[in-house]
């Protein structure tokens, strides 16, 4: 069997009205269609969930504030963060950074502050800012920590 180039990959996908990633999917649509066999190509999404813990650096009790201390805030970390604050909505989570105004990485224009405004989260730099040490928890913080206090181990 001859090589399959890229551009006739592209080509086959546009014939079948989706973009094939390789050209292993190609072949198997190639040989679904000379078989007569009825297929569907990506036309569902089965979503998932991977099972993660996240251990805060520091909570203060008195305030229900969750502080992350972060120096490096890669990919990792903001797609763990992200999917922390989406499963506890209500828990007030804080970023402290080394420097908040570091970018997410290089020739980006997004700095890690850009990243938690747009993603919910508060963040400061340097120390825990004084206001964050007075903060009056809500009725919504109080009762998310408590939650997770009754689940400990």
């Amino acid at each position: 069997m001859k090589p399959i180039s890229k551009s006739r990959v592209r080509v086959q996908a546009r014939k079948n009205g989706g973009e094939v990633k390789s050209r292993l999917e190609l072949k198997l649509i190639e040989q679904l269609g000379s078989a007569g066999t009825a297929y569907e190509y990506e036309t569902i999404k089965l979503p998932y969930i991977k099972r993660h813990n996240y251990i805060p650096d520091f909570i203060l009790k008195e305030q229900c504030i969750v502080i992350e201390a972060k120096g490096l805030f890669d990919l990792e970390d903001r797609s763990k963060m992200a999917a922390v604050k989406k499963a506890y909505p209500d828990l007030d989570i804080r970023i402290l950074f080394q420097n908040e105004n570091t970018k997410i990485r290089k020739g980006s224009t997004t700095t890690y502050n850009d990243w938690c405004r747009k993603n919910g989260f508060i963040c400061a730099s340097g120390f825990i800012p004084d206001e964050w040490l007075r903060h009056k928890p809500t009725e919504k913080s109080k009762k998310a920590l408590e939650v997770l206090y009754s689940k400990r181990d």
